[in-house]
């Protein structure tokens, strides 16, 4: 018989002997509800807030079970939930588990918890452990090209090692050359700054490119205002256009409010004042305060 996740299997499974196939179907309960709190079943009134409540307890109590992947997913739903506040030391609790049990991608996963989430008030022992666990990842295989990108930022920041610009480039370097887009742009970055490396803006301008092309979206960004400036070359506004389009597809609010901007004055654009203001509500959507934006073309911002 098919399992079907509900809210009464998962109370039932809580209180029943523990044992990989109950660890299953409680990891498969909590993807479930997650999903469904995803899709935006608590705003219908389907789902109630005591079952999103229970989801991070489902995936802790398989991983308990012996399920050793739901700890990943329990630090996943820890660090950045769909719902309720997220919880960065019970994030690093369960990483450090699955990092015992060897599961697969928990040195990555702990490595960008400490540095996108805890970078600021990182203690020497988080910064010193992450530092680590890159350079055994590397270590293991030299084309983790997203381990290669990692190292290097945290090289070039001086974080749990010394700074060392020239080493975080070479690292940047091979993982750009294993077609990681994120390390294109860092390239980029150095070059522009002359950081570890001579500056050059032309080789820059090269990295940003590739970044740009394989869909980096501060890149594109970039190939935008370089097309709607000339920077590099002639200025082609309707290239510039494609590229901020493109940006803003992929979720760059920078890139949306530029295009909402253009719209709203006509730069380089047939003026449209409607699609203008649908823009600038996308970038409120994307988590953007559009106000002053809106003011300076003349836009309330009830419009």
């Amino acid at each position: 018989m098919e399992y079907i996740p509900d809210f009464g299997n998962f109370q039932q499974l809580l209180t029943a002997p523990p044992g990989e196939e109950v660890g299953q179907k409680l990891l498969q309960w909590a993807r479930h509800t997650k999903n469904n709190i995803e899709r935006g079943d608590m705003m219908l009134g389907i789902l109630s807030v005591a079952e999103a409540q229970q989801v991070p307890v489902a995936f802790r109590q398989a991983a308990l079970c012996g399920i050793s992947e739901a700890w990943m997913e329990l630090a996943s739903w820890l660090t950045q939930p769909p719902f309720g506040p997220p919880d960065f030391a019970a994030a690093e609790q369960a990483l450090r588990q699955a990092i015992t049990l060897k599961v697969p991608k928990a040195k990555h996963k702990l490595v960008e918890l400490v540095w996108y989430f805890l970078r600021d008030e990182a203690t020497e022992e988080q910064k010193t452990d992450a530092c680590q666990y890159l350079r055994e990842l590397v270590g293991e295989n030299d084309q983790d090209d997203h381990a290669l990108f990692m190292l290097g930022q945290i090289i070039n920041a001086g974080f749990g090692t010394q700074a060392d610009p020239s080493k975080a480039f070479e690292f940047q370097t091979k993982a750009a050359n294993l077609g990681n887009s994120n390390a294109w742009f860092e390239l980029y970055v150095h070059y522009s700054a002359g950081m570890g490396v001579p500056k050059d803006e032309k080789a820059g301008f090269e990295a940003n490119r590739k970044a740009a092309e394989a869909g980096h979206y501060r890149a594109m960004y970039n190939m935008g205002a370089f097309l709607a400036t000339g920077r590099f070359g002639e200025k082609d506004m309707a290239k510039a256009v494609e590229w901020y389009e493109k940006s803003s597809d992929a979720g760059n609010p920078n890139a949306t409010i530029t295009l909402a901007i253009m719209y709203a004055t006509g730069d380089g654009v047939e003026p449209d004042l409607e699609y203008a203001v649908e823009l600038f509500d996308m970038a409120e959507d994307m988590g953007a305060d559009t106000t002053e934006y809106r003011e300076s073309v003349g836009l309330s911002s009830d419009e």
